[in-house]
């Protein structure tokens, strides 16, 4: 399969308690492989990650894992990944992450996900990144965030343009479409 677009998608290690996150996470592998766009991600087998490679996999999608040696026993690397690398430490997991990435898409997940998704924006902030950014507001799972970033802009703190730095998608066809127009868009 030729992939010329690749999503780097941040997600959980575990599930969470909302059975309607993994079914959107399943749906989004899915989609994503079956409109031959491929996935750098965590690398991890278990949870949101596990899910999301699992569905790209069972779909012929490309999926390349990215995971600190520390990591593997803790999040269980993903067996059947395109590939998977191996690195030292997490802060050259997620340059590795971004420099492989042509987009990045944020799906339900816990701190790590909170910091992948704000080192990202603080980047596009400081004009150290261009590449598209897609939260994916699965039954409002980012609500919070969100509006935090919204009262932040409001009161100063962070800049019209830095708060335009992301588009928000609430269901699986909108995130398709926000990927497939930026894929449009550079001509892949």
């Amino acid at each position: 399969m030729k992939i010329d677009f690749t999503v780097c998608v941040y997600c959980g290690s575990s599930c969470g308690s909302n059975p309607l996150h993994k079914e959107a996470v399943r749906a989004i592998g899915a989609e994503i492989a079956k409109n031959n766009i491929g996935i750098v991600y965590g690398g991890g087998g278990v949870g949101m990650m596990g899910i999301l490679a699992d569905s790209a996999i069972q779909n012929n999608g490309k999926v390349v894992g990215i995971m600190p040696e520390y990591l593997i026993t803790q999040e269980a690397k993903h067996e059947g990944l395109s590939e998977l690398k191996i690195v030292e430490n997490i802060h050259i997991r997620k340059k590795l992450m971004e420099d492989a990435a042509d987009a990045f898409l944020i799906l339900p997940g816990g701190i790590g996900t909170l910091d992948e998704l704000f080192e990202v924006l603080v980047l596009k902030s400081l004009e150290q990144l261009e590449k598209p950014v897609i939260i994916f507001n699965s039954e409002g799972y980012f609500d919070g965030v969100i509006s935090m970033i919204r009262k932040m802009q409001e009161d100063g703190f962070v800049s019209v343009k830095s708060g335009q730095h992301f588009r928000v998608a609430d269901t699986v066809g909108e995130v398709m479409e926000m990927l497939k127009e930026w894929k449009i868009e550079n001509g892949k």
